[in-house]
C-alpha cells in the first residue's frame, strides 16, 4: 500500500478484515450509484453499518478507501488475467512449432476482455482515474507490474531467444498498447458493439503482426 496515501493500518483479526473488506465494497456500490464526488465518509460508514468513527479507525479520509479499491482491483485484474492465459501459452509452448500465431494473440485479446467483463469494478476505477494523481501513479505502477509478469508468463517460454531486457520493453509497449485501446473503448460506452469489435480485430491484427517479427 502506498505510504502517502494508505489506510491507518492493516486489519489483522478476522472481524477487522471483514469490515475493512465491506468499507471497500459499499465505497465502489455508492461510487456507482450516486458518482464520486457524491460519495462522502458519512455515507460509506452508514451504508457500512458502522460508526464513521470505526471508519477512521481504518480510513483519514475518502480517497484513502478510494486508494485502497484501486490497489485491491489492480491485484484483482492481475491475477485473473494470468490464470486464463497460462494454459493458453503452455498450450502454444509444448507445439514448438508455431511459436507465434495470430490465432494466439487472439486468445490472449479474449482473455483479458473476460478479465474485463469479470472484474467489473474496473469500469468504475477508470471513471474516476484522474481525479487524484495518486491513482494515475498507481495506474503506471499497475501497467508495470503487468508488464513484468507478462515477460515471465508470455515472453519468457514463446520467446526464449529475446532478451530480457528487449523481452520487458516490448511486454511494456504492448500493455500501454492494450490499455489504451480498452480504455478508449470505456470512454465511450455508446460506441456500437459493431465498432467495438472492429478495433478489438484491428488490435489483434497489430499484435499479431508485431509478435510474429520476433520468431
Amino acid at each position: 500500500m502506498h505510504k502517502m496515501i494508505g489506510p491507518r493500518k492493516a486489519p489483522k483479526q478476522k472481524r477487522s478484515k471483514e469490515r475493512f473488506q465491506k468499507i471497500l465494497e459499499v465505497t465502489f456500490e455508492t461510487i456507482a450509484e450516486i458518482g464520486y464526488e457524491n460519495t462522502t465518509t458519512d455515507l460509506i460508514a452508514s451504508r457500512s453499518g458502522i460508526s464513521v468513527g470505526s471508519l477512521y479507525q481504518f480510513f483519514p479520509n475518502k480517497e484513502t478507501i478510494i486508494f485502497a479499491v484501486a490497489e485491491e482491483t489492480y491485484l484483482k485484474l492481475h491475477g485473473v488475467f494470468f490464470k486464463k492465459i497460462k494454459p493458453i501459452v503452455e498450450t502454444y509452448r509444448k507445439g514448438k512449432s508455431t511459436k507465434f500465431t495470430f490465432s494466439l494473440a487472439s486468445e490472449i485479446l479474449v482473455s483479458f476482455e473476460e478479465t474485463m467483463e469479470e472484474v467489473k469494478e474496473n469500469v468504475i476505477l477508470q471513471s474516476i482515474l484522474y481525479t487524484h494523481p495518486k491513482l494515475l501513479e498507481l495506474d503506471f505502477k499497475s501497467n508495470e507490474r503487468f508488464a513484468k509478469t507478462l515477460v515471465q508468463e508470455l515472453f519468457v517460454p514463446l520467446f526464449p531467444k529475446l532478451s530480457r531486457e528487449r523481452s520487458l520493453v516490448i511486454s511494456r509497449m504492448t500493455v500501454e498498447i492494450v490499455d489504451a485501446v480498452y480504455r478508449s473503448l470505456l470512454r465511450n460506452p455508446k460506441s456500437s458493439a459493431v465498432k467495438q469489435r472492429q478495433a478489438i480485430a484491428e488490435l489483434n491484427q497489430l499484435l499479431g503482426f508485431y509478435f510474429q517479427s520476433f520468431r
